[in-house]
C-alpha cells in the first residue's frame, strides 16, 4: 500500500469506530480490513489513540457522559494491544481509570451524604437512589457502591409504593365519562408514575405491568404532541414548537426511545429552519448554535452546509475588518461573559503576523479572559449550591469551553447534569 504514514493514518481514522475497534481479525469488514491490514501495528495504535484521545475530551470531560467510560476505554487498550510500548495509550488508560474512580467517589460521597439526613425530600431520595446506581454502573464490584445500594433498600421500597399508589390513582381518572384531555393527562400521568417506580426498581413487576397496559394509549398521545409541533414549525414559531417538542421527548423516553426516529427529525426540522431564519437576519451565532442543535439530533447534508456557510461568515464578522475591530469585539464578548466566543477571536488574531505592541494587547485580553473566567465559574458554583442546576451548566460549559481543567469544572459539570437530568426525568 503505497501512502505516506500520515496519510494512511487518516485513511483509519476516517473508517467507523467498528472497524477502529475490530481491528483485523474479521473477514466480513471486506474493503475496510484490507484498509486495516495496510497499517503497521504502530499506526494502528496511534491512530486509536488520537480517536480514543477525542473521544475522552468530549464524552468524558465535556458532556460527562459517564455511560461511555467503557467506549472510550477501548480505544486504549485496543492501541496498546497493538503497540504495548505506546505511551499516549497508557496514559490515556490511566487518565479513564483515574475518571471513573472519581466519578465513583464523587457518587458514593453523594449518597452517603443523602444517607445520613434525617429528613429527605421525595426529591433528594430520588438523588440518593441516583447515587447509589451510578456507583454500581461504574463499579459493580466495589464494596462502598454495593453497601450503599444495600443501604437505600428501604427508601426504594417507600419510593415504589408512593409511585405505584399515584399511577393507580391517575388511572382512577380515566373514565369513560371523562374527557379526552383529562383521560390523556391521566394515562400519561400513570405512564410517569410507573416509569419512577421502575427506575427506582427495575423489573418491579407491578410498575412493568402498567406500563404494558398503557403504551398504546402514551403512543397515541406522543403521537399528537409530534404534529403539533410540526404544525409550529412549518407556522415559524421556533420557541413555541421546542417548547412543545421538549414534554415530547421526555415522554419518548419513557416508551424507551420507541419514537426516537420521529423525534430526532422533529428536532432537525425545527433548529434547521430556525437556524435559516437567524442566518437570514445575520445572527450568526445564534444560527450556528441552532444548526449544531439540528446535526446533535441528526446529520443532515442541509445542515451540514448551513453549518459551514454560517462558520465561515461568524468568523470573518468576529475577527472584524481590522486587528483593531477584532480587539473591541474581544472586549465586548469578555464584557457579555460570552467567554467561549472571546477566546475563539483571541485565537484567530494570534494567528496574525504581530508586532510586540499587538502581542502585548492581546496579552492584556487574555489576563481579562481568566478574570472573567474566575467570575463566571464562582457563579456556576453559587448556582449549583442553590440547585439552579440549568444555570450552573450553562456557567460550567462556557469555563470547559475555555479550558477544561479548571479548578473543578469538570467534576461540577458533570454533577450539575446529572441532578438536572433526574428533575427533567421526572
Amino acid at each position: 500500500m503505497n501512502t505516506t504514514p500520515r496519510a494512511r493514518r487518516a485513511l483509519l481514522l476516517g473508517l467507523s469506530a467498528s472497524v477502529l475497534l475490530l481491528g483485523s481479525g474479521c473477514a466480513s469488514l471486506g474493503d475496510d480490513l484490507f484498509l486495516i491490514k495496510g497499517l503497521s501495528p504502530r499506526e494502528k495504535a496511534e491512530a486509536l489513540v488520537e480517536a480514543g484521545a477525542a473521544a475522552y475530551k468530549v464524552r468524558l470531560v465535556a458532556k460527562g457522559d459517564t455511560g461511555a467510560i467503557e467506549e472510550v476505554a477501548r480505544y486504549f487498550q485496543a492501541a496498546l494491544r497493538y503497540d504495548p510500548a505506546n505511551r499516549e495509550a497508557s496514559r490515556y488508560a490511566l487518565l479513564v481509570e483515574d475518571y471513573r474512580a472519581a466519578r465513583l467517589r464523587a457518587a458514593v460521597k453523594e449518597g452517603n451524604a443523602l444517607l445520613k439526613k434525617q429528613k429527605r425530600s421525595e426529591a433528594e431520595d430520588l438523588a440518593l437512589v441516583a447515587a447509589a446506581r451510578r456507583a454500581v454502573e461504574l463499579d459493580g464490584s466495589d464494596d462502598d457502591a454495593k453497601r450503599l445500594l444495600r443501604d437505600t433498600g428501604p427508601v426504594r421500597e417507600e419510593l415504589v409504593t408512593a409511585f405505584l399508589e399515584r399511577a393507580e390513582a391517575a388511572m382512577a381518572r380515566a373514565t369513560p365519562e371523562a374527557s379526552a384531555a383529562t383521560r390523556e393527562k391521566a394515562y400519561v400521568d400513570a405512564y410517569t408514575a410507573a416509569s419512577k417506580a421502575l427506575y427506582v426498581e427495575p423489573g418491579q413487576p407491578k410498575a412493568y405491568r402498567m406500563q404494558v397496559s398503557l403504551r398504546s394509549e402514551v403512543s397515541d398521545v406522543l403521537k399528537s404532541r409530534l404534529k403539533g409541533v410540526d404544525a409550529l414549525v412549518k407556522k415559524g414559531a421556533f420557541p413555541e414548537a421546542r417548547a412543545q417538542l421538549g414534554p415530547a421527548k421526555d415522554l419518548d423516553a419513557r416508551l424507551s426511545g420507541a419514537f426516537a426516529s420521529d423525534i430526532a427529525s422533529a428536532e432537525y426540522d425545527l433548529y434547521y429552519r430556525w437556524a435559516q431564519k437567524l442566518a437570514a437576519a445575520k445572527d450568526y451565532a445564534g444560527a450556528e448554535e441552532k444548526a449544531d442543535l439540528a446535526l446533535a439530533a441528526k446529520r443532515g447534508s442541509e445542515a451540514q452546509a448551513l453549518k459551514k456557510s454560517l462558520a465561515d461568515r461568524r468568523s470573518q464578522a468576529e475577527l472584524g475588518a481590522s486587528f483593531g475591530a477584532g480587539l473591541a469585539n474581544v472586549d465586548r464578548y469578555i464584557a457579555a461573559r460570552d467567554l467561549p466566543r472571546a477566546q475563539r477571536v483571541l485565537a484567530g488574531l494570534s494567528r496574525q503576523s504581530l508586532d510586540a505592541a499587538k502581542k502585548a494587547q492581546l496579552n492584556e485580553r487574555r489576563d481579562a479572559l481568566r478574570e472573567a473566567l474566575a467570575e463566571v465559574y464562582e457563579r456556576g458554583v453559587r448556582a449549583y449550591k442553590a440547585e439552579s442546576f440549568k444555570e450552573a451548566i450553562a456557567a460550567f460549559e462556557a469555563v470547559v469551553a475555555v479550558d477544561e481543567s479548571y479548578e473543578e469544572v469538570a467534576s461540577y459539570l458533570e454533577k450539575s447534569r446529572a441532578k438536572q437530568k433526574l428533575l427533567d426525568q421526572f
